[in-house]
């Protein structure tokens, strides 16, 4: 896998974005004393960055950028929107959307988030799993029967039965080789 570094040119840029961001959430002036980021080469298949963010005042902030990369515009254009408007404020215990950059003529298409530190669902336990289904619940209980509030947001993609059988034969497959069985029963 290629080793992902942010340029002076993206860290300039994202030190503009966390001062202007921050500063509106804590209605003061921010300013970043420095910026310490750390590549997270396998979580994702986009680039994503551990922040260590040294703020004025002795404060600091960690954060989790994620950099969505250029492809499908919907699909560049969903995630943001998505932590913009669906998760926002921690949103069925989201992290929290520190700020967010979505510029077509950069090909800038970032979220940076609360960072919740390593927990990676397909490391965890089969009780880890339930809770990601139960948050799933959550978030497909507050849209039942308003799917096409998600679509006017541009937040979700129409999918047809065979895609959803693929992923479910695919959850399946991944529990039972990685978890006991008899758990997958319940």
């Amino acid at each position: 896998m290629t080793e992902h570094r942010l340029c002076n040119t993206t860290q300039a840029l994202l030190v503009e974005i966390v001062e202007q961001e921050l500063a509106q959430r804590l209605s003061e002036r921010v300013r970043v004393m420095d910026l310490d980021t750390t590549a997270l080469e396998y979580f994702s298949t986009h680039p994503v960055f551990r922040l260590n963010v040294k703020l004025d005042r002795g404060r600091h902030i960690d954060m989790i950028l994620k950099q969505v990369q250029p492809g499908e515009e919907q699909d560049r254009r969903r995630e943001v929107l998505l932590y913009q408007h669906v998760l926002r404020d921690r949103r069925f215990d989201a992290p929290l959307l520190y700020a967010s950059l979505y510029d077509e003529a950069r090909e800038h298409y970032w979220v940076l988030l609360e960072d919740v530190g390593e927990w990676r669902l397909e490391y965890c336990a089969i009780d880890e799993w339930f809770d990601a289904f139960r948050w799933l619940g959550c978030f497909h209980t507050a849209y039942y029967g308003n799917v096409d509030a998600l679509r006017a947001l541009n937040v979700v993609r129409k999918h047809d039965r065979r895609f959803y059988w693929s992923l479910a034969a695919g959850a399946r497959a991944s529990l039972i080789e990685h978890c006991d069985v008899a758990a997958l029963n319940r």
